[in-house]
């Protein structure tokens, strides 16, 4: 008897029929958690406690370390048409060439596709992409997705985990990001943090209009110079974070679009500047034709 747990998920463009040849599909690859997970939606419940169903949610999280270009680009294309399609492997599946399922591939595409928001998360102990799938159907159609799941197949040369370790980001980062210079062995803590601003809608798909971004560094031993640079408040310039092992990529933070701030904290045991940057970008003004370009709306 197979475990049912998250073997793998896999999303693909959405509104359009699920590729038959595996082309645009993109795994999320070694994971950290997962679920799927199907719950009411919008029910109805009475002052006896009764529950009436109106509608069920179908909702998929998944937070892995694998953070590539394609998979950033796709979920914010996915992101800028309120729509992408996604499959859940769990039980019951076999590989040959192709995926096939025998109790537990659940796929959403075409009128069924889902919406998506996202956060990643980048540390000196944390490099992560968490994405959530959501959309919400009459329990008739629900009905029907599950019933299709003991038979739905992925086509494709494609592995579980859909592991590239290449886009694993390992090793040493400095986030000056192209604004501070901060040497090495005064850098005690920071974090990027970058994740999408959604409304719900009747359906439960996320509308999103953006990008939040939130950074955070915090800088030792900063002399009253240093301290007066790092507290300057106002716009921050652009900043360039590079992103990807063997296929490099630029995470571009348009000028504009964050302002920075600091603060200074000295006490018994630390002398600490800690830098902020926070700020919103609009998700119709990224490009994604090279490099994640977010160019501020001014």
């Amino acid at each position: 008897m197979s475990k049912a747990v998250i073997k793998e998920a896999f999303n693909a463009p959405g509104n359009a029929v699920w590729p038959a040849t595996g082309t645009g599909v993109i795994g999320h690859g070694y994971k950290d958690t997962g679920s799927f997970a199907i719950k009411p939606f919008k029910e109805i419940k009475s002052k006896s406690t009764r529950t009436y169903l109106t509608l069920l949610s179908a909702i998929g999280i998944i937070k892995g370390e694998q953070i590539s270009a394609a998979m950033l680009k796709a979920l914010i294309a996915g992101a800028k048409l309120g729509s992408i399609g996604a499959s859940f492997v769990t039980s019951g599946v076999a590989k040959a060439t192709d995926f096939t399922a025998a109790g537990g591939l659940y796929t959403f595409a075409n009128t069924n596709s889902m919406g998506v928001g996202f956060e990643l998360v980048l540390s000196p102990s944390e490099r992560s992409l968490t994405t959530t799938y959501k959309r919400a159907f009459g329990t008739a159609a629900m009905a029907a997705l599950i019933t299709a799941a003991k038979t739905n197949a992925i086509a494709g040369a494609l592995h579980i985990p859909a592991l590239d370790a290449t886009n694993i980001i390992k090793g040493y980062i400095n986030p000056d990001l192209g604004d501070l210079t901060v040497a090495d062995l005064n850098l005690a803590d920071w974090k990027i943090t970058i994740k999408t601003r959604s409304t719900p809608n009747s359906f439960d798909v996320e509308l999103v209009s953006g990008l939040e971004v939130d950074i955070m560094i915090v800088i030792d031993n900063a002399t009253p110079d240093d301290v007066n640079d790092y507290l300057e408040g106002g716009f921050a310039p652009e900043l360039t974070l590079a992103m990807g092992v063997d296929t490099a990529y630029n995470l571009v933070l348009g000028a504009g679009g964050l302002t920075r701030y600091g603060e200074l904290l000295v006490d018994d045991d630390k002398n600490q500047a800690t830098v902020h940057y926070n700020g919103f970008y609009d998700i119709d003004f990224i490009d994604t034709t090279t490099d994640i370009d977010c160019k501020a709306q001014l």
